[in-house]
C-alpha cells in the first residue's frame, strides 16, 4: 500500500498551480494558444493525487464543490462518503477535475472541459 505523501502533493499542486497561473498572465498576453503549457503540469497533478486517502486530498484542495455517487442519485449528505469529487480549475480556461475514489483512496483523476453557457 503507498503512503501518503502530504509533501509531494503539495508541491505538485503548488507546482501545478504556479505554472497555470503564470501561463494565465501569458495569455492574456499572448492568446490563448498558451494554455496547452498549463494543461501540461495535469498529468503530474493526477500523479500526485492517486493513491492519497479522502483525508489527505480534503487537507491540500478543501473540500470538493460538488460530490457524487457512482451510479445512484441518492443525495450526498457528507462530501467525505462520495466517490467522486470535483473541483474547477479556473486558471486553466473552463477546466474541472474529477477525482474518483475507490476503498478510501483517489484511485483515478480526470480532467475535462467545462461546458460553454
Amino acid at each position: 500500500m503507498r503512503r501518503p505523501n502530504v509533501d509531494v502533493l503539495i508541491a505538485c499542486l503548488g507546482g501545478a498551480m504556479l505554472a497555470a497561473g503564470v501561463v494565465a498572465g501569458l495569455m492574456m498576453r499572448l492568446g490563448s494558444r498558451r494554455i496547452a503549457d498549463a494543461r501540461m503540469s495535469l498529468p503530474q497533478l493526477a500523479k500526485a493525487i492517486v493513491g492519497n486517502s479522502r483525508t489527505v486530498v480534503a487537507a491540500v484542495l478543501g473540500p470538493p464543490r460538488i460530490a457524487t455517487f457512482v451510479g445512484s442519485e441518492r443525495p450526498v449528505r457528507d462530501y467525505r462518503d462520495a466517490d467522486v469529487w470535483y473541483y474547477p480549475i479556473p486558471r486553466v480556461g473552463r477546466m474541472g477535475m474529477a477525482i474518483r475514489f475507490s476503498n478510501g483512496n483517489a484511485e483515478t483523476v480526470e480532467f475535462f472541459d467545462a461546458p460553454r453557457r
